[in-house]
């Protein structure tokens, strides 16, 4: 009966009536679903209602950071330490690298809305939680060399080295880009020598041998250099590989290529403290 039932009989009104068709049962027929065509549709419509949820999750976790120090569109530095210390991750942490390069990030320690959207979307993050668990597989994707696709912590072991360490490429070439100040050119020596020590961290094959040996000649000013350029930046990758795969010295280096001139101080500076005999151009081993 209506709820109203009563209410109708007792004043005398006419009680509502269902409007069957005339000669069909009074027992609603549920249609079967119909066909394939139905189903997909109703998959599709409950894949965009998670889409939504997913959009508005991301919106909200960026207001979060970006209300952090009064910037709305943008996470500013207090907004990108509060992210930080909520990841449970150090600013220097590699995966903050990563992050900023998923993002597609302009400028360090500052996230626009469409840039910190379009890292969780790759990540698939909505939640700090996964934006952290995110990070982690994404790490160890990149860092699992090819010999060692068999531990648990290599990700997706179906994809192959080449394709890691095109990412890794990637993000080498992209790291100069990102450390640079707004207008400027080259990276200062300092900020050159941490990108260096923190990029490698990401590569499958891990830092090159020589880099240590780099990094402190850098350090020690003896060179006289105070920037570096993006043309050295790009050159040392191949400096580093080359030296890797003569074993991890400098017999492969070759004095009469056109490289950069701080990769060529360095060389003679590594030469004369190791106590090793200059590299003569015709007793170089080829070039790179």
């Amino acid at each position: 009966s209506f709820p109203f039932a009563k209410q109708a009989a007792s004043q005398k009104l006419p009680m509502p009536r269902v409007p069957f068709k005339s000669g069909s049962s009074r027992k609603r027929q549920l249609s079967p679903v119909a066909g394939p065509k139905a189903a997909k549709s109703c998959r599709l419509q409950l894949q965009d209602q998670e889409a939504a949820r997913e959009a508005h999750s991301r919106e909200l976790l960026f207001n979060q950071y970006a209300d952090a120090d009064g910037c709305g569109g943008i996470i500013k530095a207090a907004g990108v330490e509060a992210l930080c210390r909520d990841l449970g991750l150090d600013p220097a942490d590699i995966r903050l690298l990563l992050l900023a390069w998923l993002c597609s990030a302009g400028e360090m320690c500052t996230f626009t809305r469409d840039e910190f959207l379009r890292g969780c979307q790759r990540l698939r993050a909505a939640s700090i939680s996964r934006l952290r668990t995110g990070l982690d597989d994404k790490l160890a994707y990149m860092r699992c060399h090819s010999q060692q696709r068999d531990k648990p912590d290599c990700g997706d072991v179906n994809a192959d080295s080449c394709s890691r360490e095109t990412e890794f490429r990637d993000l080498y070439r992209w790291t100069f880009e990102f450390g640079l100040e707004p207008g400027q050119r080259t990276l200062p020596i300092a900020m050159a020598v941490d990108l260096w020590q923190l990029v490698f961290e990401a590569r499958p094959t891990g830092p090159p041998a020589i880099l240590p040996a780099w990094l402190s000649w850098l350090r020690s000013g003896g060179h006289g250099v105070r920037a570096v350029t993006r043309d050295t930046w790009r050159m040392f990758l191949a400096f580093a590989d080359a030296c890797a795969a003569a074993g991890g010295d400098l017999s492969a280096y070759d004095q009469s290529e056109a490289w950069p001139s701080l990769i060529d101080d360095f060389v003679e500076a590594e030469i004369r403290r190791l106590g090793q005999q200059p590299l003569e151009a015709d007793d170089a081993c080829g070039g790179w």
